[in-house]
């Protein structure tokens, strides 16, 4: 799996929770301090979100981020 196919796959799964648990994207951008447009780029693998982000996102979606990584080849 390329780079940029990881990251789609990683804002794949972060859209797919966020609204499992019932965050519309703009709710979820403000609890997380970002823009609309920064929480698409994230959800659609166009950034490579920091570690620091991904925690946040993690904490806001209340899960591990073991299992926001854990995506198979």
């Amino acid at each position: 799996m390329t780079k940029k196919e990881y990251l789609e796959k990683i804002g794949a799964r972060i859209a797919e929770i966020r609204e499992e648990k019932g965050f519309a994207k703009e709710v979820f951008a403000d609890k997380l301090g970002i823009s609309r447009m920064q929480l698409y780029r994230i959800e659609n693998g166009k950034v490579n979100t920091s570690i620091g982000a991904m925690r946040d996102i993690c904490i806001a979606l209340d899960i591990k981020v073991i299992e926001l990584l854990d995506i198979e080849d």
